[in-house]
């Protein structure tokens, strides 16, 4: 598991303060600041008990522990309604880079068999054309279409901040370039706060760039606002509306992270409901990359704010490579890459 992000938080068990890996790992190969890339050393700054996930701080560790009030704002103190569901002080969201400085990185080894999450499958069947480009080394036009996450929101290059990572649309991109000998096109039209009706109305704009491949991120807006079935009816207009301009385009339809599960606006189960959705919608010449199942299995071992760049929706750089893994699944067969 490389740079995997962690908030070293303090509490009554962990009085200098503790943080939780996904995986028991076999050894610790690395843990360093996010943004300054300042190595830690064992014994100094943290231990690690072995056969544990957990990596606690020592009394004189130069890396900062943050309490739980930390993670927390008074009530109508922010831009936004973060409330928390124990009705208490809203959840802190950070407009900037503020959770990226709290996060730490790991990296470690552990068993190979240790992850148990379906990754989405090379979708040689459904992206045909696509994937054959790739193969035979022809240029590849890809536009992404979706909201804040598929635009990069609160990626360290969107800072800007070190390391200067971009979004999934980007290391995506970088991916296919470096396994194939095909030149990729980005087109990123992506734009935060945008839900599937917004997709409606600029798939016109996609199907003019005339795409090879296009990428449909949408759900963390739509779960609050519409029912899947209008959903699903967005979706299946933006796909039309493109095929009008390219008959031959093929799609990548991607279900959201989950939102952090102690904010009220948001309910897992509209998300998962979307996935669902898009699942059906799934076929010939459109594949899914399943992230909202990836989230959970995440969060099954982690605390949210290990993996967010805003405290609510948004992913952080790790994150970020999350959803480019899966995407560069259902595009690389691990057989012949």
């Amino acid at each position: 598991m490389e740079e995997e992000s962690v908030i070293f938080v303090r509490t009554h068990l962990a009085p200098d303060g503790a943080a939780c890996l996904r995986f028991i790992p076999s050894e610790i190969l690395e843990v360093k600041s996010t943004p300054a890339e300042v190595s830690y050393l064992p014994g100094r700054d943290f231990n690690w008990i072995e056969g544990t996930n957990i990596i606690s701080l020592t009394k004189t560790s130069r890396i900062r522990a943050w309490g739980p009030s930390d993670l927390r704002r008074e009530k109508m103190s922010q831009d936004f309604d973060c409330s928390h569901r124990d009705g208490g002080d809203e959840i802190f969201y950070a407009a900037g880079r503020e959770y990226h400085d709290m996060q730490v990185s790991v990296t470690s080894r552990h068993a190979k068999d240790a992850w148990r999450c379906p990754l989405p499958l090379y979708a040689g069947d459904l992206l045909s054309g696509s994937i054959g480009k790739l193969r035979r080394g022809e240029p590849l036009k890809l536009v992404v279409l979706g909201d804040s996450i598929s635009e990069g929101a609160n990626s360290s290059a969107a800072y800007p901040a070190p390391p200067f990572q971009p979004g999934y649309a980007e290391l995506l991109t970088e991916k296919l370039r470096n396994t194939y000998r095909s030149s990729i096109i980005l087109e990123n039209l992506s734009k935060g706060g945008m839900a599937s009706n917004w997709g409606c109305v600029t798939a016109r704009a996609v199907a003019d760039m005339r795409p090879d491949l296009v990428i449909l991120a949408f759900g963390m807006n739509d779960a609050p606002l519409f029912s899947e079935e209008i959903s699903r009816e967005n979706i299946l207009s933006i796909i039309d509306t493109v095929k009008q301009g390219s008959p031959q385009v093929e799609f990548i339809l991607v279900s959201p992270m989950l939102s952090n599960p102690d904010w009220v606006s948001i309910d897992h189960s509209s998300l998962f409901r979307y996935r669902d959705m898009l699942e059906g919608v799934r076929g010939p010449g459109c594949a899914l990359a399943d992230i909202t199942s990836i989230w959970r299995y995440l969060l099954e071992v982690k605390p949210f704010c290990d993996m967010t760049g805003n405290g609510v929706n948004h992913p952080n750089d790790f994150g970020y490579r999350i959803y480019a893994h899966a995407l560069s699944s259902l595009l690389i067969n691990p057989e012949v890459s």
